[in-house]
């Protein structure tokens, strides 16, 4: 059943997505459709996830796997996932991993991921205003050996009421924002979260009231239009342990505050997220001034013989509206049949860049050496090379502090060069990212799938990103795809050598010769050396457990379910280009 429903949502969703993303003639109404028409898929395969993994919770057939997990990277590239449907409601969404916590946990990946989804798109559907975060505890228990790691998701939502708080973990109960309206899900969400927490071990909970008094609705700091909130928490037993200190990154194991005396200004909306990230900066020995607006911080901090090594700013300060507001097209699009604000912010922008508040900001903070770091959404992406000409460093947002590390240590160590050059500072932005994804990470590509649809798809995403039609390579079914392989990754065929397939996508069900057969095939070829041997990433259109071991033990590199996500896509490219750069050896036939 899996197989046969998702194989055509791979098409819907992956054809909308790719006629949003592009820049076309397409007028708002039409916009408007394909946003409905994404939205509703999109909901049509959190219905089948959810009816597919409640189903073998009942039947007790959820195996869960122990590996170990770099927990700061995976909440990272979990928020990732949301950070757009925050950002498209105007709400901040943050991460604070307690220095503490390990570095790696054992424990299953993808189902820890589900559930952390799971609590922070709840939180994102029912916070009209304000912010979500999520905190990472953890504490050792000696008696076991053993640490508890500790989940907690708050937001500053509309709350749950008390009386309704018994039905949130029953199966198919669905919370109304009032008297009449119910908020849109399968009911299964949470359901299935507290039986997976159960599965490891360990519980979930809601708590009777926020704990940070910060977050309340009535706190001197909170932003306007915020609900009393909701703070669900859940514990899970689990082993882990460190980096060895001689391969342990600079953000994770700090000898010494690595920004000891640094000053920051720090240009934020948001009081509440403001106060985290300044805590942030003290553990790293900085010193911050904050700035509610633009022009506060034009007015009373970038003005000598003040002066900051780093300016922070969120982009959404240096943006103008149209003539149609933000807020309006909110009202319209929620007003409509379950719209969401996700799907209408795909049509025409309610706001362009003011090239006039850059430019003037861009000036004082660099008439004062001041460093400038602008917060910027995938949404404004588009506008980026005009960002570039103006600033020092784009940061994604949500702000990652990984990231943020890596951010100002970068602009740290450029300015101890010019320093030791003396060399003046200039606004010349230290890395250029006008490249495209391809060519940031080139790679040769082969696809082996026999669906026409899906080699589509595929093939316009991987051109969106950059990539040569003409260079894409396509297999109808596995017997092709190891003929072709075996012919160019050869060690006989030396003038093939350089182009060479760096990558494979590889379908799982497909006739003449299935794709785990297909890979093993490969595998065992003699005449590919190990240096030329691809990484194959798995497309399947069963998500299971089953299958992602089985493509493993066929040697394959990596699973996608389908359907695939240009984020889906880029992740697994990038996994694969860092795999080859490294010269990490390919994935081996387990059986």
């Amino acid at each position: 059943m899996s197989h046969e429903i998702r194989t055509p949502m791979n098409g819907i969703i992956g054809g909308t997505e790719l006629l949003l993303a592009a820049d076309n003639n397409l007028n708002a109404e039409q916009k408007e459709v394909l946003g409905i028409i994404q939205h509703s898929s999109e909901a049509m395969l959190m219905l089948i996830n959810d009816i597919l993994d409640f189903s073998k919770i009942e039947a007790g057939r959820i195996q869960l796997v122990s590996e170990p997990i770099p927990i700061r990277d995976l909440l990272a590239t979990t928020v990732n996932v949301l950070g757009q449907q925050a950002l498209s409601k105007d709400l901040d969404l943050f991460v604070d991993v307690f220095p503490h916590v390990p570095h790696f946990i054992l424990g299953d990946t993808l189902r820890i991921r589900q559930i952390i989804l799971n609590l922070l798109s709840n939180a994102i559907k029912f916070t009209k205003a304000g912010q979500i975060v999520l905190i990472v505890d953890s504490e050792f228990i000696e008696d076991t050996g053993r640490h508890v790691i500790h989940f907690l998701v708050r937001d500053s939502g509309i709350g749950i009421p008390k009386n309704s708080r018994t039905l949130l973990f029953q199966k198919f109960s669905m919370l109304r924002d009032n008297a009449s309206k119910q908020i849109g899900g399968t009911g299964l969400g949470l359901a299935i979260s507290k039986s997976l927490v159960e599965l490891m071990g360990g519980s979930m909970w809601i708590s009777d009231e926020i704990s940070d008094p910060d977050f309340q609705c009535n706190a001197p700091d909170a932003v306007p239009g915020c609900g009393p909130g909701a703070e669900f928490h859940f514990k899970i037993p689990c082993a882990g342990h460190n980096y060895p200190p001689e391969e342990c990154p600079d953000n994770l194991c700090l000898k010494s505050p690595p920004f000891s005396g640094d000053q920051v200004l720090l240009i934020k909306k948001n009081k509440l997220i403001a106060n985290m990230l300044t805590k942030i900066f003290s553990s790293w020995g900085m010193k911050t001034e904050f700035a509610p607006t633009l022009d506060f911080a034009l007015e009373n901090s970038l003005k000598f013989p003040k002066r900051f090594d780093y300016v922070l700013v969120d982009s959404s300060f240096l943006l103008s509206e149209t003539p149609e507001t933000s807020a309006e097209r909110r009202d319209k699009a929620l007003s409509s049949s379950k719209l969401t604000t996700s799907a209408f912010e795909n049509g025409n922008p309610s706001y362009v860049f003011d090239s006039f508040k850059l430019k003037e900001l861009s000036t004082r903070v660099h008439d004062l050496k001041s460093k400038l770091v602008v917060v910027v959404s995938l949404f404004h992406r588009k506008e980026q090379a005009q960002l570039e000409a103006h600033v020092d460093k784009l940061l994604s947002n949500p702000i990652k502090k990984p990231h943020l590390f890596r951010c100002l240590k970068m602009i740290r160590e450029k300015n101890l060069e010019k320093d030791a050059s003396s060399s003046d500072v200039t606004s010349t932005p230290m890395i250029s990212e006008e490249s495209t994804f391809a060519e940031q990470f080139p790679l040769t590509i082969l696809i082996v799938e026999d669906n026409l649809v899906n080699q589509k798809i595929i093939k316009k995403m991987l051109v969106k990103l950059g990539y040569q039609l003409e260079k894409l390579e396509v297999a109808d079914n596995g017997k092709i795809a190891v003929e072709k392989v075996r012919h160019r990754n050869s060690a006989e065929n030396s003038e093939l050598i350089s182009t060479f397939f760096q990558v494979v996508f590889m379908y799982i069900f497909m006739p003449e010769m299935d794709g785990l057969e297909a890979s093993v095939t490969i595998r065992k070829t003699r005449e590919i050396s190990p240096d030329f041997q691809p990484f194959i990433i798995a497309l399947t259109a069963n998500a299971m457990r089953g299958d992602q071991e089985k493509s493993e033990e066929a040697g394959m590199d990596l699973h996608v379910p389908k359907p695939v996500t240009v984020v889906a896509l880029t992740d697994a490219l990038v996994a694969a280009h860092r795999a080859i750069s490294r010269g990490t050896p390919r994935n081996t036939v387990k059986k």
